[in-house]
């Protein structure tokens, strides 16, 4: 994130802090998130798969990398404002801060399915939780909810991806 990006960004956490409130998203297109990852693994290929959001520095733009069907399909594009405010939303609506810390398996369950999250904001927080047929609370409709955002922002790229999404 640019030097002007992060300080703006910055200063709303700090008014939000200062002001004892909940801190919003800044406006004008600066949002908090840095990165962003979520994985899905499960026991076919099509169960294995990854969201990315990260910043590519180079170009100074953010990037929406995808590793599905256990990274036989990647696809890398361009985030823009859109994407990076519904994601804001979800991370917000689902309460994925509260996952902090979790970090859960079921060892009676040979196999099954697992997840891990990785949110990284402009102050330095960083929020990481992770489960093996164990998830935190409200983590189905969460999880539908950032397929749903990242699946169809694949589509509105004019991506079909070959796993039947």
């Amino acid at each position: 994130m640019n030097g002007l990006m992060w300080l703006g960004a910055l200063l709303a956490a700090l008014a939000g802090l200062l002001t004892g409130g909940e801190q919003a998203p800044p406006t004008g297109g600066v949002f908090p998130i840095e990165s962003f990852t979520y994985s899905h693994r499960g026991s076919s290929t099509y169960d294995i798969y990854s969201y990315e959001v990260l910043e590519d520095e180079e170009n100074a733009q953010m990037q929406a990398v995808y590793e599905l069907n256990c990274g036989y399909e990647t696809y890398t594009l361009t985030a823009d404002t859109e994407l990076m405010r519904e994601l804001t939303e979800i991370v917000d609506n689902h309460g994925l801060r509260g996952w902090n810390g979790f970090h859960k398996t079921d060892p009676l369950l040979m196999d099954g399915y697992g997840f891990s999250l990785r949110i990284g904001y402009v102050d330095g927080t960083v929020i990481e939780a992770s489960g093996s047929n164990a998830y935190p609370k409200g983590y189905s409709e969460a999880a539908d909810a950032i397929d749903t955002l990242f699946l169809d922002y694949l589509k509105k790229n004019g991506i079909e991806p070959e796993g039947g999404y």
